[in-house]
């Protein structure tokens, strides 16, 4: 996106659709892509998006080839997908610096941050829904899920974060629902 003034640097890379009209401060949307691909992504859904929100489409941190992207790289063994712990916590630690520099440079109310996520962008939703739940207003997460990894950087009081997550388009359920489910 083109700006009239140089775009803030941020710890991550993004792509970013003012709200319309502009409006201060505006809620801040931020989209995380799925594995192997990069913030153009979801970016193409900011058009149809509401215009009250400033769209930040972000890119995870690590590169798998040219122009594809991870938040973790997942391990396919014969007892399932392995998530490195270190790996994700570096990522989820990476994305609580970007929303926080994000809210500042964009001058945007801490409490009106969404994140809408896709796949593994889903499990980074998800993932600060529970281990931050006070940086968050709401997460939409499309086709995710919490890992078991997650869980015990959680607190001991599941998030009230409004969430709602969709699995192949077939369904929504209340983050605090999903939350039970992974703990079992």
């Amino acid at each position: 996106m083109s700006h009239a003034v140089p775009a803030p640097v941020l710890p991550l890379t993004y792509l970013e659709r003012p709200p319309y009209p502009q409006a201060a401060p505006a809620p801040l949307l931020i989209l995380l892509h799925g594995v192997g691909s990069n913030e153009r992504d979801l970016f193409r859904l900011a058009p149809a998006l509401d215009g009250r929100f400033r769209v930040l489409s972000v890119r995870g941190p690590l590169v798998r080839a040219e122009g594809s992207y991870a938040w973790f790289i997942p391990a396919f063994t014969a007892n399932g997908i392995q998530i490195d712990p270190a790996e994700l916590d570096a990522s989820r630690q990476t994305l609580n610096t970007f929303i926080a520099a994000a809210v500042r440079a964009f001058a945007a109310e801490p409490e009106r941050v969404y994140l809408l996520g896709f796949s593994q962008g889903a499990i980074m939703s998800l993932t600060l829904a529970l281990t931050e739940p006070e940086r968050l207003a709401a997460v939409v997460a499309i086709a995710g899920r919490i890992p078991p990894e997650v869980l015990p950087w959680a607190g001991p009081r599941l998030p009230r974060v409004r969430c709602a997550t969709y699995h192949h388009g077939s369904h929504a359920r209340r983050c605090r629902r999903v939350a039970q489910r992974a703990a079992r």
